[in-house]
């Protein structure tokens, strides 16, 4: 076989080059720390590479949304905590304009307190988060959720979405609440109203009456009750329509049980299942009064001070008004029970989230570090090996130099 001097030279140099291309991919390596920089070092590992930063990516992304969550929830739980702080105080308010030795003037003193405290509370329910947005406006977070009405009260504006944040692959978790259900939507203190049958044919009458327990109250609401005069001076008093007995704790008279017909008194104040009311007028036999169970409302925490508000600077000190004082005092106890109850419900959810959350930040960094340490074995290089061999490569490189340049150099004129 005839080799041309041609041929010679091109193997030569292509052995250079080739040992060229091997040291340079070396050089790479030790540089950039990593065994595979394009997809031809490792076609095999290049698309679990991929893979692996594609996911590591996504986990980072999950771990930036579960602090973003998390300090979300601690300022939300922050607002709560004040808010708590704010209903304990009214309360104490209440208990203490209770007290009989107070009269109106006092009590004007107390509501100067109860207005700050209701100007606090307006704030806390508009609070914004870290990103300007106001908390409690559901999807609305441009829009302050709670505001005055002209006509009188408060009124929520927002809506009753909640934001959401996902935090792993499975699992989001929400940063926002609506203000409706926590603030707004509380169940008023149950009341009721009374009214005289048309078909009486006496000139008796019901006062209005008010609430005196509201816990007995809330026993048998929302049942009616039924007083029918059995003679023109006796009446009994049943539930409706079951036409069970009530007892009468006040009133009645001596020796009076359960079940037995009731001494009328004109004017002498009723008391039965929480309720107080009076008759007055002369009844007949057959004569019907009711006093009727009102539906449940809600009211809200701010409506709930404000009316509180109302009753402290207006009730004044004449006996009519004394049981008016103690009725919406009552109410307003309740009321703030209920919203202090809601709160505490939802300041449980709000600790249960951030449990999650914390769950979910420990499973992404685990899994995280797992995804980097597989990437790491796919893909960094070992250093000892590598320079092993770059000495390896640069050895063959300055052979194949070294070959390359005595071949360049050799002719038959050498040799004559």
């Amino acid at each position: 076989m005839r080799v041309s001097t041609h041929q010679v030279f091109q193997r030569s140099l292509n052995g250079i080059l080739d040992a060229q291309t091997k040291v340079s991919n070396t050089q790479e390596q030790i540089s950039t720390g990593k065994r595979v920089n394009k997809a031809s070092d490792d076609p095999a590992a290049t698309a679990s590479i991929y893979l692996l930063k594609n996911q590591i990516a996504t986990t980072e992304h999950y771990v930036r949304n579960s602090t973003l969550a998390e300090g979300e929830l601690q300022l939300q739980e922050s607002v709560f905590q004040s808010i708590e702080s704010s209903i304990l105080r009214v309360r104490e308010l209440i208990i203490t304009a209770g007290n009989g030795a107070y009269n109106a003037e006092d009590r004007k003193g107390l509501a100067t307190e109860v207005s700050q405290r209701l100007d606090e509370m307006l704030n806390y329910l508009n609070s914004k988060s870290a990103n300007g947005e106001y908390m409690f406006a559901g999807h609305q977070g441009q829009i302050k959720p709670f505001a005055k009405n002209p006509a009188g009260g408060y009124q929520f504006q927002g809506d009753e979405g909640q934001r959401l944040l996902q935090i792993s692959s499975e699992l989001s978790v929400a940063v926002r609440d609506s203000g409706k259900a926590i603030f707004a939507d509380i169940p008023e203190p149950e009341n009721f109203s009374t009214r005289a049958a048309i078909a009486n044919t006496g000139t008796g009458a019901i006062s209005v009456g008010n609430v005196i327990n509201q816990e007995d109250f809330s026993r048998f609401h929302p049942q009616d009750i039924q007083i029918e005069f059995v003679t023109a001076n006796t009446f009994t008093v049943k539930l409706t329509p079951s036409g069970t007995d009530v007892g009468v704790t006040s009133g009645a008279q001596s020796g009076y049980t359960i079940g037995s017909a009731v001494e009328y008194v004109a004017g002498q104040p009723l008391e039965f299942e929480g309720v107080h009311i009076e008759l007055s007028g002369v009844p007949q036999a057959g004569d019907d009064f009711f006093v009727e169970s009102d539906p449940i409302a809600t009211r809200g925490l701010l409506n709930g001070v404000d009316t509180l508000l109302t009753g402290l600077n207006n009730i004044g000190d004449s006996p009519a008004e004394q049981l008016e004082l103690e009725e919406m005092l009552a109410d307003a106890l309740v009321s703030l029970d209920a919203a202090s109850e809601s709160l505490s419900v939802a300041h449980g959810q709000l600790g249960a989230r951030l449990n999650v959350i914390e769950t979910a930040q420990r499973s992404n960094e685990d899994w995280k570090l797992l995804n980097q340490t597989t990437l790491s074995d796919l893909e960094d290089v070992d250093y000892t090996e590598v320079i092993s061999r770059f000495s390896l490569e640069t050895v063959a490189l300055q052979a194949a130099q070294q070959s390359y340049a005595r071949i360049s150099s050799m002719n038959l004129f050498q040799y004559l």
